[in-house]
Protein backbone atom coordinates (compact mmCIF):
# COMPACT_ATOMS: atom_id res chain seq x y z
CA UNK A 1 0.00 0.00 0.00
CA UNK A 2 2.34 2.46 1.09
CA UNK A 3 4.50 1.88 -2.21
CA UNK A 4 1.56 2.36 -4.47
CA UNK A 5 1.29 6.00 -2.61
CA UNK A 6 4.93 6.84 -3.02
CA UNK A 7 4.62 5.66 -6.76
CA UNK A 8 1.21 7.83 -8.09
CA UNK A 9 2.72 10.99 -7.19
CA UNK A 10 6.13 10.32 -9.52
CA UNK A 11 3.93 9.04 -12.73
CA UNK A 12 1.74 12.23 -12.22
CA UNK A 13 4.97 13.76 -11.80
CA UNK A 14 6.29 12.66 -15.52
CA UNK A 15 2.64 13.12 -17.42
CA UNK A 16 2.75 16.87 -16.15
CA UNK A 17 6.42 17.15 -17.72
CA UNK A 18 5.33 15.37 -21.04
CA UNK A 19 2.40 17.41 -21.12
CA UNK A 20 4.28 20.51 -20.14
CA UNK A 21 7.25 19.72 -23.18
CA UNK A 22 4.89 19.14 -25.67
CA UNK A 23 2.84 22.39 -24.72
CA UNK A 24 6.01 24.05 -24.52
CA UNK A 25 7.01 22.88 -28.34
CA UNK A 26 3.87 23.88 -30.02
CA UNK A 27 3.45 27.19 -28.61
CA UNK A 28 7.34 27.73 -28.98
CA UNK A 29 7.04 27.42 -32.58
CA UNK A 30 4.09 29.64 -32.28
CA UNK A 31 5.76 32.32 -30.27
CA UNK A 32 9.08 32.66 -32.04
CA UNK A 33 7.39 34.39 -34.92
CA UNK A 34 5.17 36.41 -32.76
CA UNK A 35 8.07 37.51 -30.37
CA UNK A 36 11.11 39.77 -31.24
CA UNK A 37 14.35 38.76 -29.57
CA UNK A 38 14.78 40.23 -25.85
CA UNK A 39 17.67 38.93 -23.73
CA UNK A 40 18.70 41.83 -21.87
CA UNK A 41 16.24 44.57 -19.55
CA UNK A 42 15.44 47.19 -21.94
CA UNK A 43 16.71 49.63 -19.39
CA UNK A 44 20.11 48.51 -19.61
CA UNK A 45 21.66 50.70 -21.55
CA UNK A 46 25.35 49.42 -22.22
CA UNK A 47 27.20 52.79 -23.02
CA UNK A 48 24.94 55.26 -20.88
CA UNK A 49 25.74 52.65 -18.10
CA UNK A 50 28.89 51.67 -18.13
CA UNK A 51 30.14 55.11 -18.62
CA UNK A 52 28.28 56.12 -15.22
CA UNK A 53 30.02 52.89 -13.54
CA UNK A 54 33.39 54.63 -15.20
CA UNK A 55 32.66 57.69 -13.32
CA UNK A 56 31.37 56.52 -10.33
CA UNK A 57 34.70 53.57 -9.79
CA UNK A 58 37.44 57.40 -9.48
CA UNK A 59 35.07 58.23 -7.26
CA UNK A 60 34.75 55.54 -5.29
CA UNK A 61 38.24 54.21 -4.99
CA UNK A 62 39.11 58.31 -4.07
CA UNK A 63 36.79 58.52 -1.49
CA UNK A 64 37.72 55.16 0.17
CA UNK A 65 41.44 55.85 0.18
CA UNK A 66 41.23 59.82 1.61
CA UNK A 67 38.00 58.45 4.11
CA UNK A 68 40.37 55.67 5.38
CA UNK A 69 44.04 56.78 4.84
CA UNK A 70 43.93 59.89 5.86
CA UNK A 71 40.59 60.48 7.74
CA UNK A 72 40.23 57.41 10.20
CA UNK A 73 43.58 56.28 10.57
CA UNK A 74 44.86 59.08 11.85
CA UNK A 75 42.15 59.52 14.17
CA UNK A 76 42.99 55.74 15.20
CA UNK A 77 46.56 56.38 15.55
CA UNK A 78 45.88 59.70 17.68
CA UNK A 79 43.00 58.63 20.10
CA UNK A 80 43.60 55.19 20.28
CA UNK A 81 46.35 54.00 22.84
CA UNK A 82 46.90 50.62 20.99
CA UNK A 83 46.80 52.62 17.54
CA UNK A 84 49.35 54.77 19.17
CA UNK A 85 51.60 51.92 19.79
CA UNK A 86 51.05 49.87 16.47
CA UNK A 87 50.65 51.96 13.43
CA UNK A 88 50.04 48.42 11.46
CA UNK A 89 46.49 47.88 14.12
CA UNK A 90 45.86 51.66 13.20
CA UNK A 91 45.65 50.80 9.80
CA UNK A 92 43.81 47.49 10.17
CA UNK A 93 40.94 50.06 12.73
CA UNK A 94 40.94 52.20 10.09
CA UNK A 95 40.12 49.47 7.31
CA UNK A 96 37.25 47.56 9.09
CA UNK A 97 35.99 51.45 10.26
CA UNK A 98 35.31 51.81 6.66
CA UNK A 99 33.42 48.83 5.70
CA UNK A 100 31.26 49.42 8.68
CA UNK A 101 30.45 52.57 7.95
CA UNK A 102 29.78 51.79 4.10
CA UNK A 103 27.55 48.60 4.54
CA UNK A 104 25.32 50.55 7.39
CA UNK A 105 25.33 53.41 4.14
CA UNK A 106 24.50 50.36 2.15
CA UNK A 107 22.22 48.61 4.29
CA UNK A 108 20.33 52.48 4.67
CA UNK A 109 19.86 52.88 0.95
CA UNK A 110 19.02 49.68 -0.01
CA UNK A 111 16.31 49.91 2.68
CA UNK A 112 15.44 53.19 0.93
CA UNK A 113 14.79 51.71 -2.45
CA UNK A 114 13.61 48.59 -1.01
CA UNK A 115 10.31 50.77 0.62
CA UNK A 116 10.09 53.31 -2.41
CA UNK A 117 9.19 49.90 -5.02
CA UNK A 118 5.62 48.82 -5.48
CA UNK A 119 6.75 45.26 -4.74
CA UNK A 120 7.05 43.11 -1.39
CA UNK A 121 8.68 39.65 -0.84
CA UNK A 122 8.15 37.00 1.85
CA UNK A 123 10.31 34.54 2.85
CA UNK A 124 7.91 32.27 4.59
CA UNK A 125 4.16 32.76 3.68
CA UNK A 126 5.32 29.19 1.29
CA UNK A 127 4.63 30.94 -1.60
CA UNK A 128 6.77 31.44 -4.92
CA UNK A 129 8.64 34.71 -3.91
CA UNK A 130 7.15 35.69 -7.65
CA UNK A 131 8.22 39.79 -7.46
CA UNK A 132 11.64 38.33 -8.48
CA UNK A 133 10.44 37.05 -11.61
CA UNK A 134 8.39 39.63 -13.04
CA UNK A 135 10.05 40.10 -16.50
CA UNK A 136 12.05 43.05 -17.41
CA UNK A 137 10.38 45.63 -14.40
CA UNK A 138 10.98 49.12 -14.85
CA UNK A 139 13.37 50.53 -13.22
CA UNK A 140 14.04 53.66 -11.00
CA UNK A 141 16.52 56.11 -11.13
CA UNK A 142 17.38 55.94 -7.99
CA UNK A 143 17.37 51.72 -8.31
CA UNK A 144 19.43 52.28 -11.29
CA UNK A 145 22.16 54.17 -9.15
CA UNK A 146 22.20 52.36 -6.32
CA UNK A 147 22.71 48.88 -8.26
CA UNK A 148 25.81 50.60 -10.13
CA UNK A 149 27.32 52.12 -7.39
CA UNK A 150 27.32 48.58 -5.77
CA UNK A 151 29.27 46.76 -8.65
CA UNK A 152 31.88 50.40 -8.03
CA UNK A 153 32.10 49.40 -4.99
CA UNK A 154 32.94 46.23 -5.06
CA UNK A 155 35.22 46.53 -8.10
CA UNK A 156 37.46 49.08 -5.95
CA UNK A 157 36.76 46.43 -2.92
CA UNK A 158 39.01 44.02 -4.96
CA UNK A 159 41.32 46.79 -6.23
CA UNK A 160 42.15 47.46 -2.33
CA UNK A 161 42.32 44.14 -1.54
CA UNK A 162 44.89 43.00 -4.31
CA UNK A 163 46.91 46.29 -3.44
CA UNK A 164 46.63 47.73 0.25
CA UNK A 165 44.21 46.01 2.37
CA UNK A 166 45.46 43.66 5.29
CA UNK A 167 46.44 40.15 4.08
CA UNK A 168 44.26 37.28 5.74
CA UNK A 169 43.94 33.61 6.05
CA UNK A 170 40.75 33.70 3.95
CA UNK A 171 42.05 36.22 1.45
CA UNK A 172 41.77 33.51 -1.25
CA UNK A 173 38.07 33.24 -0.23
CA UNK A 174 37.41 36.97 0.24
CA UNK A 175 39.08 38.08 -3.81
CA UNK A 176 36.61 34.77 -4.90
CA UNK A 177 33.88 36.39 -3.33
CA UNK A 178 33.76 39.88 -4.66
CA UNK A 179 34.60 38.40 -8.41
CA UNK A 180 31.08 36.58 -7.93
CA UNK A 181 29.41 39.19 -6.21
CA UNK A 182 30.39 41.29 -9.54
CA UNK A 183 29.32 38.64 -12.00
CA UNK A 184 26.07 38.76 -10.05
CA UNK A 185 25.25 42.04 -9.72
CA UNK A 186 26.44 43.02 -13.43
CA UNK A 187 24.32 39.61 -15.08
CA UNK A 188 21.60 40.78 -12.66
CA UNK A 189 21.00 44.39 -14.08
CA UNK A 190 21.73 43.20 -17.47
CA UNK A 191 19.31 40.76 -17.56
CA UNK A 192 16.49 42.66 -15.45
CA UNK A 193 17.00 40.44 -12.07
CA UNK A 194 17.98 43.30 -10.05
CA UNK A 195 15.04 43.21 -7.16
CA UNK A 196 16.38 39.83 -6.66
CA UNK A 197 19.97 41.17 -6.42
CA UNK A 198 18.85 44.37 -3.61
CA UNK A 199 17.64 41.37 -1.61
CA UNK A 200 20.21 39.36 -1.71
CA UNK A 201 22.68 42.90 -1.27
CA UNK A 202 20.91 43.57 1.70
CA UNK A 203 21.03 40.04 3.50
CA UNK A 204 24.96 40.38 2.95
CA UNK A 205 25.08 44.27 4.37
CA UNK A 206 23.28 43.22 7.32
CA UNK A 207 25.76 40.53 8.77
CA UNK A 208 28.47 42.61 7.63
CA UNK A 209 27.85 45.82 9.47
CA UNK A 210 27.86 44.02 13.10
CA UNK A 211 31.17 41.70 11.46
CA UNK A 212 33.34 44.96 11.01
CA UNK A 213 31.76 46.59 13.98
CA UNK A 214 33.13 44.13 16.14
CA UNK A 215 36.17 44.04 14.80
CA UNK A 216 37.23 47.87 15.23
CA UNK A 217 36.32 47.12 19.09
CA UNK A 218 38.32 43.67 19.19
CA UNK A 219 41.27 46.04 18.21
CA UNK A 220 40.57 48.99 20.59
CA UNK A 221 40.85 46.08 22.88
CA UNK A 222 37.42 46.41 24.40
CA UNK A 223 36.36 43.25 26.27
CA UNK A 224 33.44 42.09 26.43
CA UNK A 225 31.93 43.88 23.69
CA UNK A 226 33.54 42.71 20.62
CA UNK A 227 31.89 39.27 22.26
CA UNK A 228 28.87 40.35 22.36
CA UNK A 229 28.95 41.80 19.03
CA UNK A 230 30.49 39.02 17.54
CA UNK A 231 27.69 36.81 18.73
CA UNK A 232 25.13 38.94 17.55
CA UNK A 233 27.20 38.79 14.10
CA UNK A 234 27.31 35.19 14.50
CA UNK A 235 23.12 34.77 14.97
CA UNK A 236 22.47 37.54 11.97
CA UNK A 237 25.20 36.08 10.12
CA UNK A 238 23.48 32.35 10.08
CA UNK A 239 20.13 33.86 9.72
CA UNK A 240 20.51 35.58 6.75
CA UNK A 241 23.45 33.73 4.56
CA UNK A 242 22.55 29.90 5.74
CA UNK A 243 18.71 30.16 6.17
CA UNK A 244 17.16 33.36 4.08
CA UNK A 245 19.70 32.76 1.46
CA UNK A 246 19.29 29.50 0.22
CA UNK A 247 15.68 30.10 0.37
CA UNK A 248 16.68 32.48 -2.56
CA UNK A 249 18.78 30.08 -4.03
CA UNK A 250 15.66 27.49 -4.09
CA UNK A 251 13.74 30.28 -5.67
CA UNK A 252 16.54 30.70 -8.30
CA UNK A 253 16.66 27.07 -9.32
CA UNK A 254 12.76 26.43 -9.16
CA UNK A 255 10.37 29.28 -9.28
CA UNK A 256 10.59 30.08 -12.41
CA UNK A 257 9.76 27.31 -13.94
CA UNK A 258 6.75 27.00 -11.53
CA UNK A 259 5.74 30.38 -12.66
CA UNK A 260 6.08 29.24 -16.67
CA UNK A 261 3.91 26.20 -16.23
CA UNK A 262 1.56 27.77 -14.44
CA UNK A 263 0.45 30.42 -17.15
CA UNK A 264 2.69 29.39 -20.01
CA UNK A 265 0.89 31.88 -22.48
CA UNK A 266 1.62 34.74 -20.23
CA UNK A 267 5.00 33.94 -20.21
CA UNK A 268 5.87 33.89 -23.02
CA UNK A 269 9.29 35.28 -24.15
CA UNK A 270 10.28 32.57 -21.42
CA UNK A 271 8.36 29.95 -23.49
CA UNK A 272 9.51 31.20 -26.68
CA UNK A 273 13.74 31.71 -25.22
CA UNK A 274 13.70 28.91 -22.94
CA UNK A 275 17.07 27.63 -23.92
CA UNK A 276 18.44 31.03 -23.10
CA UNK A 277 16.95 31.18 -19.67
CA UNK A 278 17.80 28.12 -18.76
CA UNK A 279 21.56 28.93 -19.22
CA UNK A 280 20.59 32.59 -17.10
CA UNK A 281 19.19 30.02 -14.65
CA UNK A 282 22.02 27.83 -14.45
CA UNK A 283 24.94 30.61 -14.52
CA UNK A 284 22.67 32.49 -11.98
CA UNK A 285 22.88 29.87 -9.51
CA UNK A 286 26.36 28.72 -10.00
CA UNK A 287 27.84 31.43 -8.44
CA UNK A 288 25.19 31.91 -5.41
CA UNK A 289 26.01 28.49 -4.53
CA UNK A 290 29.78 29.63 -4.90
CA UNK A 291 28.66 32.48 -2.72
CA UNK A 292 26.65 29.48 -0.32
CA UNK A 293 29.86 27.64 0.10
CA UNK A 294 31.70 30.39 1.55
CA UNK A 295 29.25 31.57 3.90
CA UNK A 296 29.61 27.63 5.03
CA UNK A 297 33.77 27.94 5.02
CA UNK A 298 33.14 31.18 7.44
CA UNK A 299 30.64 30.27 9.50
CA UNK A 300 33.10 27.11 10.28
CA UNK A 301 35.49 30.06 11.19
CA UNK A 302 32.85 31.79 13.58
CA UNK A 303 31.89 28.83 15.31
CA UNK A 304 35.77 27.99 15.63
CA UNK A 305 36.47 31.55 17.21
CA UNK A 306 32.92 31.29 19.44
CA UNK A 307 34.55 27.68 20.89
CA UNK A 308 38.24 29.44 21.10
CA UNK A 309 36.26 32.51 23.02
CA UNK A 310 34.32 30.15 25.65
CA UNK A 311 37.42 28.28 26.53
CA UNK A 312 39.77 31.11 27.25
CA UNK A 313 37.57 33.93 27.39
CA UNK A 314 39.50 37.66 27.18
CA UNK A 315 42.81 35.74 27.31
CA UNK A 316 45.00 38.10 25.40
CA UNK A 317 46.93 35.14 23.67
CA UNK A 318 43.83 34.08 22.25
CA UNK A 319 42.37 37.55 21.07
CA UNK A 320 45.06 38.69 18.83
CA UNK A 321 43.25 37.21 15.84
CA UNK A 322 40.71 38.38 13.54
CA UNK A 323 37.25 37.28 14.01
CA UNK A 324 36.90 36.87 10.55
CA UNK A 325 40.18 34.59 9.50
CA UNK A 326 40.73 33.21 12.64
CA UNK A 327 43.79 33.68 13.56
CA UNK A 328 45.94 36.42 11.44
CA UNK A 329 49.08 37.75 12.56
CA UNK A 330 49.66 40.59 14.45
Amino acid sequence: MAGKQTRVPRKEFFRRADLLLHRLRYDRVKLLNEIPWQPYNPDYQPRRDWLTVAALLPCALLGRYVLERLILKPFFAKFSERGRKSPRLASKMAENCFYALFYICSLCAGLYVYRSENWRVSFFDGACISAFWELYPPISTVFRLYYLSELCYYISSVIFLLTHDTKRKDFTEMVVHHLATISLITLSYMWGWMRLGLVILMLHDAGDILLYTAKVVHYLGLWPSNIVLFVCFAIVFYITRLFLFPRIILSVSTEPWIEVTREPLANRIWVAYWGFYIVQLIGFALFLNILLYLHCFWFTLILKMMYREVLHPGNAKYSKGDIRSDDEAE
